[in-house]
């Protein structure tokens, strides 16, 4: 089954580096670590929910209205996947229910339950640490944003921060300082917060060395 749920993402997948197969893997990994501390967890609703997790994605990717939630849509889809493959409606909807909540925005879709908890880590997790700058990077190339931008005051404080209106206004070291700091303190389980902390230190280490750099 695990199997044959990474042939059907592999031919879905989004188009975006930061959104490619090799982040379902990595998430998929991270999941299945944290999922060791949860002795609860139901692996296999886990896998299931981890691997369509970004299903949608490639058609939030080619929406120019902004309409499309990959979330939304991919636990539909996720469901229906699971269904066709002959799940018990009751677990394939568990699963739609995990990958509708790991973008979670407010109390509606907050994840309940263990295993969207674990996903919704994991997948925060990815966006921290090495790997986190590498996917900010990537992201600021293909939408033509600068390298670094000189914060304004009180950018990202409390979530505060200008309105952006073009890319090339926007710069890695804004989008980690808006979002990217915040996250630890976003995360449902100990053992992600234990792994952020860790990611945290090397993002804030890079981010303070770049602003070196470019100031000379």
């Amino acid at each position: 089954m695990k199997n044959k749920l990474w042939q059907i993402v592999g031919a879905a997948a989004g188009m975006s580096g930061g959104h490619d197969l090799s982040h379902v893997r990595r998430v998929y990994r991270l999941a299945m670590r944290l999922s060791d501390f949860y002795p609860e967890v139901d692996r296999e609703l886990l896998t299931a929910a981890v691997i369509l997790h970004d299903i949608a994605r490639r058609e939030e990717d080619d929406d120019a209205s902004g309409i499309v939630d990959h979330a939304m849509l991919g636990a539909e889809k996720a469901e229906q996947i699971l269904l066709e493959l002959g799940w018990d409606a009751e677990r394939a909807s568990a699963v739609a229910a995990c990958v509708r909540c790991h973008r979670y925005r407010g109390e509606e879709n907050a994840p309940r339950t263990i295993e969207a908890k674990i996903l919704y880590d994991a997948d925060k997790l990815d966006c921290l640490g090495a790997v986190g700058v590498g996917r900010l990077f990537m992201l600021s190339g293909q939408y033509g944003e600068r390298l670094y931008i000189e914060p304004p005051a009180g950018f990202g404080r409390d979530g505060h921060a200008p309105r952006i209106s073009e890319f090339a206004e926007y710069s890695p070291n804004l989008e980690y300082l808006l979002k990217m700091r915040h996250i630890p303190e976003k995360l449902f389980t100990q053992a992600a917060r234990d792994i952020a902390a860790v990611r945290m230190a090397r993002m804030d280490r890079f981010f303070e060395e770049l602003k070196e750099e470019i100031e000379g």
